[in-house]
């Protein structure tokens, strides 16, 4: 198993949102909020990616867009799904991150990234 995604939103290591795309075919956001010592993890939406490339050598291309409170995610260039993001409604850092879900690392792997760009919307 493996995952990669975006982390969001993001003030600090217990408060962030997380787009999560495993190598199952699905999505998950996360919601991570609290402090060092008492932090919760809440499964926002999650869903089904059907062009998802987990072939060996495979690439996907990712596009998350977040405006207000609404985001939209695309793979592939084609569009998977919206979704509500007014639990989380302040600005943050953004980060790209893989084995996000405990256990979804593979011990001497690594995985690549190009083309890593954040705009800003109008």
């Amino acid at each position: 198993a493996w995952d990669y995604g975006f982390l969001f939103r993001y003030s600090n290591d217990y408060n962030q949102a997380r787009l999560v795309i495993d190598s199952d075919g699905t999505w998950r956001l996360i919601n991570l909020s609290g402090n060092e010592s008492d932090y919760k993890f809440t499964d926002i939406p999650e869903g089904t990616i059907y062009n998802l490339d987990t072939s060996t050598g495979g690439s996907n291309r990712l596009l998350l867009v977040c405006q207000s409170s609404s985001g939209w995610l695309y793979i592939n260039y084609e569009f998977v799904a919206v979704f509500d993001l007014s639990f989380r409604g302040t600005a943050g850092d953004v980060a790209i991150g893989t084995g996000i879900n405990n256990g979804h690392e593979i011990a001497g792997e690594a995985t690549g990234y190009t083309d890593f760009t954040i705009w800003s919307l109008p």
